[in-house]
């Protein structure tokens, strides 16, 4: 004997065996069909795990006898919808009849074809099924595919957040980094500061003979230069580079004094090995800044002119200090060094 049920008859049984609400009971069995049905129309069965598979078959149109009339009618072309259940649940049904075995029955006995099989109404009725349903169908969305939208909405949602906490982040290390680059500046300046002290407060024994030299401030006249300056303070023009050195940080230039300008006059030291000291490395400064002043303007026809200032001024180093050249030849060019030996020998011997 079947026994038909409607939805809403199912939801009432849910709320029996489970004592859900009904609201709860009857979306779950419109859900649970709505769920059957699309999986029915997208392939030729539908299988829902440890429970059973619901099949469809295509049936041609066909006549009939109506079992209430007796009359032949037309029985139009439809799925025919059917539900095969899996072994657990197949053994669970059949469990009451188990202690029954089975009879084999004469090979004349007659099976009235109204047995126990349903027609096919009957399922499609239950799952709210024609034939058209799987051709003009509109979409449901599942439980499945309602959960699926809402992880996505959640998972959006997330990233959505970790983007917010990264750039609150970087903008808390943007504005704070200016107060540490600060705070670093200051404590950085600080043992500047200090070092500083310490060098001003250092022992005399960092300074040379030079850093307590005394100077006098000249003003340049017109017309003047190193040479006659030199002859006026110190009674030997050639000492003008020691006055050249005192002051080359005005002009890199040894042939060139500003007119009217204050420049420094070296007192020389009273001790020979101090003043010896002083006259060569002024005289070596002089020789270079003649040479750096020719590689600056190589195409100055004040070059030759240059040059030859440059011998004269070794001439000076080695009169004013003798062995000047031959102690400080690997500073000097061969050429150079040669000319002035022998402006020296020919011409103060």
């Amino acid at each position: 004997m079947n026994e038909f049920l409607t939805q809403s008859q199912l939801a009432e049984k849910l709320v029996q065996k489970t004592g859900i609400k009904f609201e709860t009971a009857k979306q779950f069995s419109t859900l649970f069909f709505t769920i059957v049905r699309k999986g029915l129309k997208d392939s030729e069965s539908f299988s829902i795990y440890n429970f059973g598979t619901f099949k469809k078959t295509w049936i041609e149109a066909t006549t009939g006898i109506n079992p209430g009339s007796g009359e032949k009618i037309n029985i139009p072309a439809h799925w025919r919808i059917k539900f095969v259940p899996c072994s657990a649940v197949a053994r669970r049904l059949n469990k009451p009849y188990e202690h029954l075995k089975a009879k084999e029955l004469p090979d004349d006995t007659i099976i009235p074809e109204t047995a126990e099989e349903p027609d096919d109404d009957f399922y499609n009725d239950e799952l709210g099924i024609d034939e058209n349903d799987f051709e003009n169908e509109p979409e449901y969305e599942t439980e499945k595919a309602i959960s699926g939208k809402k992880f996505k909405i959640l998972v959006i949602a997330g990233i959505l957040l970790l983007l917010f906490i990264l750039i609150i982040s970087i903008l808390i290390k943007t504005c704070s980094a200016p107060t540490k680059k600060i705070q670093k500046t200051k404590e950085e300046k600080l043992p500047a500061q200090k070092e500083s002290e310490i060098v001003e407060k250092a022992p005399e024994k960092t300074e040379s003979y030079e850093d307590k030299i005394n100077f006098e401030l000249f003003a340049v006249p017109s017309g003047s230069n190193y040479h006659i300056i030199a002859e006026a303070k110190y009674k030997n023009r050639h000492l003008w580079p020691v006055i050249f050195s005192a002051n080359k940080n005005l002009s890199a230039d040894p042939d060139f004094v500003a007119k009217y300008k204050d420049i420094k006059i070296p007192e020389l030291p009273s001790d020979e090995a101090q003043k010896k000291n002083l006259i060569e490395s002024s005289v070596l400064e002089a020789y270079n800044a003649y040479l750096l002043m020719c590689e600056k303007e190589p195409e100055s026809s004040k070059n030759e002119e240059r040059k030859l200032r440059a011998t004269r001024v070794l001439v000076s180093g080695e009169l004013l200090s003798p062995g000047f050249l031959a102690e400080h030849h690997n500073r000097i060019l061969p050429e150079y060094a040669e000319m002035a030996q022998n402006i020296v020998l020919h011409q103060y011997k």
